[in-house]
């Protein structure tokens, strides 16, 4: 299974920036509420920016960041998530 790319968008789910940072969704969420990131609530789903992550939490950008240049390389490591299943038969 290959790791969820980052598409150009307004915002994201936390979720969606979890799986590409290879964290637990509830782990990330803390983080960014301990940092003051705004977030936009919709339902059971969380929404934030890119840029308020790049202006509020400057190393968790360069993480992500490099995690989609990894995963655009193709790197072996990047192409799982740590929580994928092996396919079966």
């Amino acid at each position: 299974m290959q790791a969820s790319a980052l598409e150009v968008r307004a915002f994201y789910t936390v979720a969606e920036l979890a799986r590409v940072a290879g964290v637990p969704t509830y782990r990330l969420l803390r983080l960014l509420r301990r940092n003051g990131v705004s977030f936009l609530r919709a339902g059971r789903a969380f929404y934030v920016t890119l840029a308020e992550i790049r202006r509020k939490i400057p190393p968790l950008w360069e993480g992500l960041v490099a995690a989609e240049e990894l995963r655009a390389r193709g790197s072996p490591r990047a192409l799982r998530s740590p929580r994928a299943r092996q396919p079966q038969g």
